[in-house]
């Protein structure tokens, strides 16, 4: 039998640890907050009186600055009850107490705050893990509006473009950064080796400190057959061939280049857009991540698509004309959506609303009337609050036609929507999903088409 000496930073370490790893696995959450509140409920005693807790900020713990002393028993009650009921069943049982309502949500919070407390009890000794750097890259996404402005180029460690409802793109970073989570060294015997991936890195330019943002490359444009370092305009970075299991890729040292990951998004679509006119072929920047110290070849994408052991299907062709162009064009969006050509995602989810309400005075309308109703259905706050955030004080409605509808469709001075742009296409992505709600629902409610692989006859919304 073996016998380990674990401390209790390691415990709460290894807790977190395992707690966003199920997170980006879509685990269950009640094991999700468990391991977390434990963790929590560790770090938390590190912090014994008002003073610590009051010079660290901390929200969840009893001597929280923001409570009053009349209501913090209460206070800290709401905050373990959940974690309490998971674990204890004595007195719940004896006060029939047998279900709780847990909005899972909470957690998110709980893990950012522990991950801080484990970095204030260590210091110099924390050990950043990958799975800490996701997770907060994650929560700046998730939570952009939490974020100071001069704090988010140090938390968005993954392409800003990826979707924080779609965990599976930093389930991959994760695997990424947990494979490569410093340059690999050799074992004392392999020199020549060793020599070889020295010389590697400086050939690549590969610097003490360096921080790569890694991202794949659909294209037909020239490509080095090598790995390659490319000086364009004041930047450098690396350029690496497809393989057997990796694509294209560009890979650029975001500490010394001076960028942040959306800056340095903006540059490589620079560049992008140089080589498509030049070979007037196309090049497209698909998924990426930063935060390995070296450049790291980007996977193929996973295609995989669902399948079932009894595959039933029962559909005809539509035989409205206007169904079956709207079924076409949101295709198109959708294609357009997930091959990070999303300028044209919001052109076509638009128009699909067209078909029936043409004209700006029309379509403008049809959004002021449905964009309220379908904000207020719980399955799509998240995103229609996200673009709340966006719109700031124009009413949605305006927005949708005036900067997504025009903008993309134009190009005069009004109309000034840079695909290049990091930040534009952080926006307009933004924008497609909250679309993407409403031309379905336009399609369901007025064209009557049903959403059911084996049935003509829609449900209800």
């Amino acid at each position: 039998m073996t016998i380990t000496t674990i401390s209790k930073t390691d415990a709460a370490r290894n807790q977190l640890s395992t707690a966003i790893s199920l997170f980006f696995e879509d685990g269950d959450p009640v094991s999700i907050h468990t391991l977390t509140a434990a963790a929590l409920g560790i770090l938390h005693d590190y912090f014994p009186d008002e003073g610590s807790v009051w010079d660290n900020n901390l929200i969840f713990h009893y001597h929280s600055i923001y409570i009053k002393d009349e209501h913090r028993k209460e206070w800290i009650e709401k905050v373990r009850d959940p974690a309490n009921f998971f674990k204890h069943a004595d007195r719940d049982l004896k006060n029939d107490k047998t279900e709780i309502e847990f909005t899972p949500e909470i957690t998110a919070f709980h893990l950012l705050e522990a991950i801080r407390c484990l970095g204030i009890i260590e210091g110099n000794n924390f050990q950043f893990l990958p799975e800490f750097r996701v997770y907060i890259a994650w929560f700046a996404l998730r939570y952009p509006h939490l974020i100071k402005d001069e704090g988010k180029h140090h938390f968005t460690g993954i392409q800003n473009t990826i979707n924080p409802d779609n965990l599976s793109g930093f389930k991959t970073a994760l695997t990424m950064l947990r494979a490569h989570p410093v340059p690999p060294a050799g074992d004392g015997s392999e020199y020549d080796a060793e020599d070889a991936r020295q010389e590697r890195y400086r050939k690549l330019g590969v610097r003490p400190g360096s921080r790569y943002l890694n991202v794949g490359v659909d294209n037909q444009v020239t490509w080095p057959q090598q790995e390659t370092l490319v000086k364009f305009d004041r930047y450098h970075f690396v350029l690496m061939p497809k393989t057997r299991d990796n694509v294209q890729s560009i890979h650029i040292d975001l500490i010394a280049n001076g960028l942040t990951d959306r800056n340095a998004m903006t540059v490589i679509d620079r560049f992008l857009s140089i080589m498509t006119w030049c070979d007037d072929g196309f090049a497209i920047a698909q998924d990426g991540w930063s935060g390995n110290p070296i450049p790291v070849a980007v996977p193929k994408r996973n295609l995989a698509f669902m399948t079932t052991h009894q595959w039933i299907f029962d559909r005809r062709i539509p035989a409205s004309e206007e169904a079956r162009r709207a079924l076409a064009l949101y295709r198109e969006a959708r294609n357009a959506q997930e091959n990070f050509m999303v300028s044209y995602a919001v052109l076509n989810f638009v128009k699909v609303i067209e078909i029936k309400h043409p004209g700006k005075g029309q379509v403008k309308k049809w959004f002021r009337d449905n964009f309220e109703p379908l904000k207020q259905q719980a399955v799509n706050s998240d995103t229609f609050a996200r673009f709340a955030q966006v719109c700031g004080s124009e009413n949605p409605h305006e927005y949708i036609y005036k900067a997504c509808r025009i903008a993309v469709a134009h190009a005069g001075k009004d109309s000034k929507s840079d695909p290049d742009d990091a930040n534009e296409l952080t926006r307009l992505h933004t924008a497609a999903e909250v679309l993407r709600v409403l031309a379905r629902h336009f399609i369901k409610a007025e064209l009557r088409i049903s959403d059911i692989i084996d049935s003509d006859a829609p449900r209800p919304e």
